[in-house]
């Protein structure tokens, strides 16, 4: 299965520690699984991720803290979620066989 971004927004924060997507080969969410080196965010579509098999899990994390009321008045607001639009297919190469060997 591959998976490629069209669109992502992700609020953006150092190191992603806040909201972020990560992507998993297969159905599990399990670290043996992780396909992204580092969790995404931000407003700048990540690479395409390839899955070993016919599955692809995202998962999105949120760390639903509250901004305290002076920090808003600065101008610090809470995260508001994600929006992203991807695209999920199986590649012409793995339903067509190794097209090199032909």
């Amino acid at each position: 299965m591959l998976v490629v971004f069209e669109s992502f927004n992700v609020y953006s924060s150092v190191n992603c520690t806040l909201d972020y997507v990560q992507i998993y080969d297969g159905y599990a969410v399990s670290e043996d699984d992780v396909l992204t080196e580092k969790p995404l965010c931000g407003y700048i579509s990540p690479p395409a991720y390839k899955s070993t098999g016919q599955a692809i899990t995202l998962q999105f994390v949120s760390a639903n803290i509250e901004v305290p009321a002076d920090l808003e008045k600065e101008g610090i607001r809470k995260p508001h979620g994600f929006s992203f639009v991807y695209s999920a297919f199986i590649p012409r190469d793995v339903l067509m066989g190794d097209v090199d060997n032909c």
